[in-house]
């Protein structure tokens, strides 16, 4: 699928996004359209990739992961989407 024009972050960065859908984490749902989704469900979408990330972001003693890395660039780009910078317009 390719990435829709509310996504401002990279096509890798929505194909990590796409693959936790797929991994069943149900608020990652409604990223996998084209419409832009709402204030709430990016807000419920970024609270589920925080989860994630202190689940398997970190490695003691050494801090953030290539996974907790990949986690907190999505945040960064559903904020942005959430706070209408880049692509996404606020809500």
């Amino acid at each position: 699928m390719e990435k829709p024009d509310w996504f401002g972050g990279s096509a890798s960065e929505y194909a990590a996004l796409l693959g936790l859908a797929n991994r069943g984490l149900g608020a990652l749902k409604p990223m996998s359209s084209d419409q832009r989704p709402t204030a709430q469900q990016l807000e419920d979408a970024i609270q589920c990739i925080a989860d994630e990330l202190i689940q398997v972001g970190f490695d003691s003693p050494n801090g953030v992961n290539a996974d907790g890395m990949m986690l907190e660039d999505l945040i960064d780009s559903l904020q942005d989407v959430l706070e209408g910078r880049g692509t996404g317009q606020a809500q």
